[in-house]
């Protein structure tokens, strides 16, 4: 959850140009999103971003009596298209709302002992190299030549980087060759703004290359580990917090060992 200080003008400023990134790019690029009031700890005004018009609905802690998706189709929401949740039985319904009609729909929805929520979205953390992570570069010594190749025998653990994907080309020094590359897994790079119908500026998008980062941090460090790339976020970096439990369940039953951007 991005809880965002409402008197921080920069921040402020800087939601305001992404969000209208993201309004003027086509669904699949983009997340639209807006501000949602709260109250924080000491009693300030503030808010959190969260999706346009979504609501997540636990259907588990909802009375069992209460008939939720008829009552959100009554209030104007239809399902989402990602459908039920593998971990737990949440569901994600949209509608054309403002973040304070959604707010009037969380409280109504709690009075009929529906459990309900805005769709909060996470933001990718920013990219320093060598001081960015726990390990600053340095640290780490020399880079063994061996090392981009791999290690003979089995991986020693799996790892699923849930971030922006990889990047779709490979290296020359053949660094992260072992992860999969797939069209649901490769990174966008320049996909935004979109103008007149063309995708991209020739500029790298705010987040591209945060995914294939992170990766490689994982590589540097557990060399041995099987590094498995999931593309969750929109090339700025943003995406709905209900996505990223889903693609690390997707490839296994047992959910492995995870780095989030």
């Amino acid at each position: 959850m991005m809880l965002v200080d409402a008197r921080r003008g920069r921040t402020s400023e800087i939601i305001d140009q992404m969000r209208e990134r993201q309004e003027r790019a086509p669904r699949q690029f983009a997340l639209p999103f807006d501000r949602y009031p709260v109250t924080d700890l000491a009693g300030r005004r503030t808010y959190v971003l969260v999706a346009r018009g979504q609501l997540v609905v636990d259907f588990e802690a909802s009375r069992p009596e209460s008939d939720p998706q008829r009552v959100l189709r009554r209030l104007g929401y239809r399902p989402w298209q990602r459908g039920w949740s593998p971990e737990r039985p949440t569901r994600v319904f949209e509608g054309r709302k403002t973040p304070q009609e959604l707010a009037g729909d969380v409280g109504q929805l709690t009075k009929l002992g529906i459990t309900a929520a805005p769709h909060l979205v996470v933001p990718l953390g920013h990219i320093i190299k060598g001081d960015d992570y726990p390990f600053a570069t340095a640290a780490l010594g020399d880079f063994p030549q061996t090392a981009a190749a791999g290690r003979p025998g089995a991986p020693a653990v799996r790892v699923a980087v849930i971030d922006t994907g990889i990047t779709p080309e490979d290296r020359t020094d053949s660094w992260l060759d072992s992860i999969v590359r797939r069209s649901d897994n490769t990174e966008l790079l320049d996909v935004l703004p979109v103008v007149n119908g063309r995708a991209g500026d020739g500029r790298l998008d705010w987040s591209a290359g945060h995914g294939s980062f992170a990766a490689g941090i994982v590589q540097r460090v557990a060399p041995r580990c099987e590094v498995r790339a999931y593309r969750f976020t929109r090339s700025d970096g943003w995406a709905p917090t209900r996505t990223p439990p889903r693609r690390c369940c997707a490839p296994c039953t047992r959910p492995p060992p995870t780095a989030y951007g």
